[in-house]
């Protein structure tokens, strides 16, 4: 069984109305198989301070294996302080950078996003972790130690203490960098069609 995330992504002309919608579909089971991991995980964590039973212990290396070998960063930040308790080996080929540069210093995470996207990122994460957004979900540029950029999709939501304050959001990170550039392509065709047009238009 497969989960596949569609999105139509609008196509504009010159006067800013939508002429065509871009399908695009991505295979999201391992993403999702994550996050359940992380509910379960989640789950558990009253037991993880009272007692830490076997079964609990299965969970916990069930998610560590799946985090651990998966194509897409698993990521937990705690908060008050704010630090990095988690991040999957993942991170670094899709942010160029290993997991300890994260757990050292946790500026990492937003001295990596490219300039125009930082302040809105970063906005949405506050919003998350103070409970004013339900859920944390940004697309934006990161820039690797080589000067290339790429393009992330970053999702995540908050964790609740046994008082419902929140103590931490996890999260799951992809690199998009690929369909960006293809909806790049599309957009720049479609724009060299309509100048085209329009100067075939004139040209009668």
């Amino acid at each position: 069984l497969l989960t596949i995330d569609f999105m139509l992504a609008p196509i504009r002309d010159h006067e800013g109305q939508i002429i065509r919608l871009i399908p695009s579909g991505v295979d999201i089971s391992e993403r999702r198989r994550i996050e359940k991991n992380i509910r379960d995980l989640n789950d558990n964590l009253e037991l993880l301070v009272t007692e830490r039973t076997g079964a609990l212990r299965e969970s916990e290396e069930r998610f560590r294996q799946l985090a651990q070998h998966s194509s897409e960063v698993v990521w937990f930040i705690a908060l008050n302080p704010e630090r990095t308790l988690y991040v999957s080996p993942a991170v670094e080929k899709v942010w160029g950078l290993p997991p300890d540069r994260f757990y050292a210093d946790e500026g990492t995470w937003a001295a990596v996003i490219h300039p125009e996207d930082r302040s809105r990122v970063q906005a949405a994460f506050e919003a998350c972790a103070r409970g004013e957004a339900p859920r944390f979900e940004e697309e934006y540029r990161i820039t690797q130690p080589d000067g290339s950029v790429h393009w992330v999709l970053d999702s995540g939501a908050p964790i609740r203490d046994e008082r419902g304050g929140i103590v931490r959001v996890s999260g799951v990170a992809r690199d998009i960098t690929e369909r960006k550039l293809l909806e790049a392509q599309f957009l720049q065709s479609q724009k060299m069609e309509t100048v085209g047009t329009l100067a075939g238009g004139i040209a009668h």
